[in-house]
């Protein structure tokens, strides 16, 4: 929607305003603290005025003016920022709540109620202010779980330990870190142990054990150990600050019910001010009806008009819903990805790192043509030093408890789902699968028995050749994770009908995770396009799919899904910007936790809708025929306002409790 498209009905409106944009954002935070202050002592000045000028009338023999001048003062105090407001709106050729409310008060001082016109803009003033808190206090339990980053560290250095703000930390430094602290940076643990309180990045219910090489998350709680740090990300790449930065354009995308909440309100407002019109003029000028009762009753419809109700209803429950989801440690990009979450009827599950451990290692080596063990696993070494494929690191591993350091392979190159070349000294070697290897003229013969015999126990096996022969066959296995199961059980429960296994894994190793995990179907040794092309078949059977991954060479498949999940921590950086959601702890049982608060946060949008609209078309109806007065019309605006920002905070207890369900001990 353009801006001035936008001032149509949330223009000046705080609380509207708060809610469409998410909250103030860390740099506005201030001013609408302000703001606040400011409205609620306006408003307790109002509060007295009008009491005075009550009391004048009611309970003294002052002339009628008095009253009516301290009316006027009422009217001035509270309803000054709605005349400015309305004043801009309709400048701008648009109809906003100030806007309407302006003409009504300004025509109920024409018909003399100035009793009225005071008390309506008295109590529309205490309504806004009771709005804006609520919306806002959603906001902060946002903002709050966002802002957890200390501003400095103590960093260690080659002179002693220095006091360092967190913004200038670099990979590489090394934080300490005392039980208590809130820990600086996104880096594995150098040195000491310790347990961490990690609930608020990844939703785990309790502290986690962590020893040397163990991740740890900046903005996370050190319990019980001193420990060192070494940073392994700058401040503006730490997990926080991805969670801040995908909350954020969260905030900034609109869910499908949104956008169309806001063409209708487009429509609706001038239809009610055309039919405000209408019950002004019509029963004057053709039945004679007096002007004072018709227009007074026209006056309340104006203020029943406002659709603002109708416009928050989407927002602030999208808003609660998506920090329900960032506290259970789930990243949602937009409204529009958790509405889709919440129908997901199928979903396709990349093996390794996601059903899988992720943390391979070499179970075998095969050396072939009178070479070693240790010449094979040298050159995958080499050839594998620039890989982020869990295989390479598998292999890494193996060659650094052998005590091996091989030299880093030059000209490097890597074919997704098949290998990776490089030069070792002046010849080229290959590490890869069979057609890899077969298509880069390695001679095969024999390779493939061979090759058979390891995938027979499950495992994934590397060929490493030169150009001229192979010269050893490598294993890796992997295990199932342990929560892999029930998780699938879970997704089930929650409404998923088809759930696959996609991997370019080998038959027999996939055959082992599907029947330990139970998906329903499985596709093995497929390449990055044949497993965006096993979802886009997916998506024609199912309609909405969801794709669950991690590895680089599922970004095409996780981009081609209705809603694309990647495992947050362990993830590459490329699948994480191909999808939609992340899971921060790579805990795929927090997928069911999703999908009931997509569900969840559907089921409050329409019960806000439904209940906007039928109070307003009851009011509208109950104005016509004069059973309406205009302070009940601001309370059926504003009423029906917070009732809908209190209905959508329900998610962000729902969430809560949805979370503590499927947590589980670390």
């Amino acid at each position: 929607m353009h801006n001035h498209e936008k001032r149509n009905v949330i223009a000046d409106c705080p609380a509207c305003a708060a809610a469409m944009s998410g909250g103030s954002g860390e740099s506005g935070a201030r001013p609408v603290s302000l703001a606040r202050n400011r409205n609620a002592l306006r408003t307790a000045a109002a509060g007295v005025l009008f009491a005075a000028g009550a009391a004048v009338e009611n309970f003294t023999s002052a002339p009628r003016l008095v009253s009516v001048a301290i009316y006027a003062a009422t009217l001035i105090v509270a309803g000054a920022p709605v005349f400015l407001g309305g004043a801009k709106s309709i400048r701008a050729r648009s109809l906003d709540m100030n806007a309407l409310m302006s003409v009504s008060i300004t025509g109920a001082v024409l018909i003399g109620a100035w009793e009225e016109g005071a008390m309506v803009v008295l109590l529309f003033s205490i309504a806004e202010m009771i709005e804006e808190y609520t919306v806002s206090k959603a906001n902060r339990s946002v903002e709050a779980m966002l802002e957890l980053t200390p501003e400095t560290a103590l960093i260690k250095t080659s002179g002693g330990e220095r006091e360092t703000p967190v913004s200038q930390i670099r990979p590489g430094d090394v934080a300490i870190v005392r039980p208590g602290d809130r820990i600086p940076v996104d880096g594995v643990v150098s040195a000491g142990s310790t347990t961490v309180n990690q609930s608020a990045v990844t939703g785990e219910s309790v502290p986690v054990a962590k020893l040397p090489g163990d991740m740890v998350f900046a903005g996370t709680i050190n319990v019980d150990g001193a420990v060192e740090i070494e940073a392994t990300k700058a401040s503006g790449e730490t997990m926080i600050a991805r969670i801040r930065k995908m909350v954020e354009e969260a905030r900034q995308r609109k869910a499908p019910a949104q956008a169309l909440i806001d063409r209708f309100a487009r429509v609706y407002t001038p239809a009610a001010v055309g039919a405000a019109a209408v019950v002004a003029v019509a029963p004057v000028a053709f039945f004679g009806e007096p002007f004072e009762k018709w227009f007074y009753r026209a006056l309340v419809m104006l203020v029943i008009a406002c659709p603002c109700a109708l416009v928050i209803s989407t927002p602030v429950a999208i808003v609660a819903a998506l920090g329900a989801a960032a506290r259970g440690g789930v990243l949602v990009r937009g409204g529009a990805h958790l509405e889709a979450i919440g129908r997901a009827r199928a979903f396709a599950f990349d093996k390794t790192g996601t059903l899988t451990r992720g943390k391979l290692r070499v179970s075998a080596i095969a050396p072939m043509g009178g070479h070693s063990e240790t010449e094979a696993l040298a050159a995958a070494a080499s050839l594998n030093r620039r890989s982020e494929h869990h295989i390479a690191s598998a292999i890494l591993e193996k060659a650094r408890d052998s005590g091996l350091t091989p030299p880093e392979a030059e000209d490097f190159k890597a074919v997704r789902g098949r290998g990776v070349s490089g030069l070792i000294g002046a010849e080229r070697f290959f590490a890869g699968n069979l057609a890899f290897i077969a298509e880069n003229g390695v001679p095969a013969t024999g390779l493939e028995r061979a090759i058979k015999d390891l995938e027979s126990e499950g495992a994934t096996v590397i060929a490493v050749a030169s150009a001229s022969e192979t010269i050893g066959l490598i294993a890796i296995e992997d295990e199932p994770r342990a929560e892999a199961a029930e998780a699938l059980r879970e997704i089930r429960r929650a409404g998923a009908r088809e759930i696959v296994m996609l991997t370019g894994d080998n038959l027999s190793a996939a055959l082992r995770v599907a029947d330990a995990v139970g998906v329903d179907s499985f596709g093995a040794g497929l390449l990055p396009d044949e497993k965006l092309d096993a979802v886009r078949r997916l998506k024609e059977r199912r309609g909405v799919v969801a794709m669950v991954g991690d590895g680089v060479n599922d970004a095409p498949a996780l981009a081609e899904a209705t809603i694309g999940i990647a495992m947050g921590a362990a993830g590459s950086d490329a699948a994480i910007e191909s999808a939609d959601v992340a899971l921060v702890s790579d805990d795929i049982a927090r997928i069911p936790f999703l999908m009931r608060l997509g569900a969840g946060t559907i089921s409050v949008i329409k019960q806000n809708i439904a209940f906007a609209i039928a109070l307003k078309a009851s009011f509208l109806v109950a104005a016509a025929f004069g059973a309406a007065t205009l302070w009940m019309a601001v309370f059926a605006d504003t009423g029906a306002s917070i009732i809908v920002v209190l209905n959508s905070v329900r998610l962000a207890r729902a969430g809560a409790a949805a979370r503590r369900r499927t947590a589980r001990p670390a």
